[in-house]
């Protein structure tokens, strides 16, 4: 907190790193959804010929086939809704 109160004062600033673990974790945690929605949404829609290869190639059966949540995902790599989670 003294290095953001003297970079306020001087003008300086505050390296990224010298924030810490909490914020450099909390901004992901803020930013991941949106990150997600627009690499799945936009991004990978925008170069099609990734997005088409990525809906060809399925997701191998087995453990790789759930998301970060632990939800089931379906053939194009898609969780469903209801899904059963992992435990």
């Amino acid at each position: 907190m003294d290095a953001v109160l003297d970079a306020f004062r001087t003008g300086d600033g505050v390296p990224y790193a010298d924030y810490g673990t909490d914020l450099h974790e909390g901004q992901a945690r803020f930013t991941r959804p949106m990150f997600d929605e627009l690499l799945a949404g936009e991004w990978l829609p925008g170069c099609p010929e990734v997005h088409g290869r990525l809906l060809a190639d399925p997701l191998p059966e087995g453990p790789r086939r759930r998301d970060r949540h632990g939800r089931r995902l379906d053939r194009g790599g898609v969780a469903t809704p209801g899904r059963e989670r992992a435990r």
